[in-house]
């Protein structure tokens, strides 16, 4: 997952939710850039203790991909939990880009108390690692792999096998 910044100081695009194997990883990652002040890729975060106004995301409904409804679980994970509300639109043909499917936007308003409260209470199930920071997908040896695929992850967090396409477009 990415956080990306919009023109707008209130917006931020959750990108990549599809790379997470569940809702509650994708979630955790969110408040592990968030809190932890660790971006994965171009995140520019919030006050300290603060969330941006509206993160809005976007999931693919048929056509090429394995995961469906992996937009739908995240926003029912918010809403079961109570972190905010979330708006829906409804699924449109990407004729721009892919006319073989659909997609699906949500603006998710987070409750940034709410949100916390989540995170501290979820991070005390994730191992600990030698240097005390929770982290969910951690070997025998302290290494990290990936939750989708169980490959190792490079230095730089991403999936060496099964994730290549969501690594960031060289600007060069």
């Amino acid at each position: 997952m990415d956080l990306c910044k919009t023109r707008c100081c209130a917006v931020q695009e959750i990108a990549g939710l599809s790379c997470h194997s569940d809702a509650v990883s994708a979630m955790r990652d969110f408040c592990k850039q968030n809190f932890r002040g660790k971006p994965n890729f171009g995140g520019i975060y919030a006050a300290p203790g603060t969330l941006y106004s509206f993160y809005i995301f976007t999931a693919a409904i048929g056509g090429y991909s394995s995961k469906q409804g992996y937009g739908d679980r995240f926003a029912d994970l918010i809403r079961e939990q109570d972190l905010g509300p979330v708006w829906e639109s409804q699924a449109r043909v990407n004729s721009a880009f892919h006319a073989d499917h659909s997609n699906k936007l949500w603006v998710w308003m987070p409750d940034v108390n709410k949100v916390k409260a989540w995170w501290e209470t979820e991070k005390l199930r994730l191992p600990e690692t030698k240097d005390d920071e929770a982290v969910e997908n951690v070997d025998e040896d302290g290494d990290l792999y990936c939750g989708e695929c169980g490959a190792d992850l490079d230095e730089d967090g991403y999936c060496e096998d099964h994730c290549q396409d969501n690594y960031p477009e060289d600007d060069d």
